[in-house]
């Protein structure tokens, strides 16, 4: 037993050497476990028990035996700690991308909206109505854009962050379409944009939900 212990804490050692760039948090974790591990000389205790045993010495093989599980209990403990820690900062980051695709919605569901009045209004292109309802298309692409952007950077987030760009075209299409002074076709490309912006936000609840 003590062996496989060994061999155990070479590989988790391993582990986190690999794991210091790609995973700094989860390399921490483990060399977190690795020091509890060799505080309570796990693989000692393991070896002194076995001594014990073979010499017939019960009660210290007992005693030895306890301390080496303490200590096995302390190191999984880290690693249990450090998946508890991971998962409080993917729930926090997840309810942020939440609330920031959200938004995302409420802006271009309001400038859909605009756009679609101003279709029914027959806004004409000399009172600077489709020059306003273009500038805040512009802003709302760009926000989703920049969302997207911190999306990418944050592991597990890319199919949030690739459909928020695809979100992005549509919008700069409805954008060109305003320019033209053609809210009709403004308002379907606004309705490309909503669909992926409303798939972004469902798969960003579901990947809540199990998390």
């Amino acid at each position: 037993v003590a062996t496989d212990v060994e061999d155990l804490l070479a590989r988790m050692a391993g582990i986190a050497s690999d794991a210091t760039k790609k995973d700094p948090s989860g390399s921490e974790a483990i060399d977190a476990a690795l020091r509890a591990a060799r505080a309570k000389n796990v693989t000692g205790r393991l070896r002194a028990a076995a001594e014990a045993i073979a010499l017939n010495r019960t009660a210290a093989a007992l005693i030895e035996q306890k301390a080496g599980a303490d200590a096995v209990r302390k190191m999984l403990q880290a690693l249990r700690e450090r998946d508890t820690r991971e998962l409080a900062e993917l729930r926090k980051r997840l309810q942020q991308a939440e609330d920031q695709v959200a938004i995302l919605i409420d802006q271009q569901r309001t400038l859909r909206t605009a756009t679609h009045e101003a279709t029914l209004l027959s806004v004409g292109a000399d009172d600077g109505g489709f020059g306003v309802l273009e500038r805040e298309q512009h802003v709302v692409g760009r926000n989703t854009r920049s969302v997207s952007d911190e999306l990418m950077d944050a592991d597990g987030m890319t199919y949030a962050a690739r459909t928020l760009r695809l979100a992005s075209v549509p919008m700069g299409q409805a954008e060109e379409r305003l320019h033209s002074r053609d809210p009709v076709a403004a308002t379907s490309k606004q309705d490309g944009a909503l669909e992926l912006l409303e798939d972004t936000l469902a798969w960003l609840e579901e990947l809540a939900r199990q998390a």
